[in-house]
């Protein structure tokens, strides 16, 4: 089992010997660094080796991982002697590995840098790492199918190289929220993480939003992206479920479906709303419809129609034979997403009878 975020959160209440840079995880750093300045001042750590009194007098050194090492190989540099390493970081090529061992050079203890680049060269904010949504300036989009506690959250990345992820409740979040470790698809652009809320009020009055961050590795670059949301504003249910199409007269169908399973039970507590499409199989129909629920009428001249219902029934007058069929669903107070579109039915087409024609007729045959 994958060991739970909230306990990579607890690393962060750990004591912070470097003061030019923050601690991510154990034995993990971050230095922030504007490199839009052409004379860049830098920050100065100070690494210490965690050793015991016995280890203090056995030759300990500092090495760093090389920067032009082979791959799948590993190439290592002296760099200092003593329990202490002070280190001037500027730019990428200070960040990385710092490794303090003995003579025999047995591992000590061991301190990763990486950089933050606040600014980049341009002067903006710098992401390699993350990507933004397509439309927006956001770079975690959430989702959550019902108002349980679940929600699921998803970022975007270029696809190359090699990276480690994970999310956290921001720091001061009053909601237990903890995630699941990222999962990359098979095309390695997108990560999804699953995350829950514990002790959720399932009838309560959100007060607080939910509050988290994404922290993004690649190499020796940091990364990372704030959202905060209430969960109301991100429900999208699954689709509308069992959508069936069934004469009711002579001149019209009735469209029935179902709520989708994956709902919260009480509808009447969490109520949906609905959209029906009525979408052209063939020629523009020209002809009016009526809605016998609302009473209302439309004059079909675009290939696809819309209904907004609150039940899970439609009647539309029967000439809509021979279309296309779908349904979607939306909460009903919130201001959150549609649902994607159910799986669409498809009506025969009822053509009205057509008085004969025949030349024979003309020739008196009948």
């Amino acid at each position: 089992m994958a060991r739970p975020a909230f306990v990579v959160f607890s690393l962060l209440l750990f004591a912070i010997p470097l003061e030019a840079a923050w601690i991510l995880k154990k034995n993990t750093y971050v230095v922030d660094i504007d490199m839009s300045r052409q004379e860049r001042l830098g920050q100065t750590v100070i690494l210490k080796c965690d050793t015991t009194e016995e280890q203090i007098n056995t030759n300990i050194h500092w090495e760093k991982k090389s920067n032009h090492h082979k791959p799948n190989s590993e190439s290592w540099v002296k760099v200092g002697h003593g329990t202490e390493l002070r280190v001037h970081v500027k730019d990428f090529p200070d960040a990385g590995n710092y490794t303090c061992r003995n003579q025999k050079r047995e591992v000590l203890h061991y301190i990763v840098l990486l950089i933050n680049e606040i600014v980049d060269v341009r002067g903006t904010n710098s992401k390699q790492i993350l990507k933004e949504h397509p439309g927006t300036k956001k770079f975690i989009n959430c989702e959550a199918k019902t108002y349980s506690g679940d929600f699921t959250c998803s970022w975007q990345i270029p696809k190359e190289g090699h990276e480690e992820m994970f999310v956290l409740q921001a720091e001061g979040g009053l909601r237990n929220v903890n995630c699941s470790h990222p999962a990359l698809d098979p095309d390695r652009s997108v990560y999804t993480t699953n995350c829950q809320e514990l002790g959720v009020c399932l009838h309560g009055e959100e007060s607080q939003r939910v509050a988290l961050v994404l922290h993004a590795i690649r190499g020796k670059r940091y990364e990372n992206a704030t959202t905060a949301f209430f969960i109301r504003n991100i429900v999208k249910p699954d689709p509308p479920q069992n959508l069936s199409i069934s004469p009711s007269t002579e001149r019209s169908i009735v469209l029935h479906w179902h709520y989708p399973e994956s709902w919260n039970t009480q509808h009447t507590f969490f109520p949906l709303t609905f959209k029906v499409k009525v979408e052209e199989t063939g020629k523009t129909q020209r002809k009016n419809t009526h809605n016998h629920q609302s009473g209302r009428r439309k004059r079909s001249k675009e290939r696809a129609q819309y209904y907004d219902v609150e039940g899970t029934s439609l009647t539309l007058e029967q000439w809509n034979a021979g279309k296309t069929y779908c349904v979607q669903a939306r909460d009903r107070y919130g201001a959150s997403s549609w649902s994607d579109w159910s799986t669409c039915k498809h009506s025969m087409h009822q053509e009205k009878p057509r008085r004969l024609k025949s030349s024979l007729a003309s020739k008196g045959t009948w």
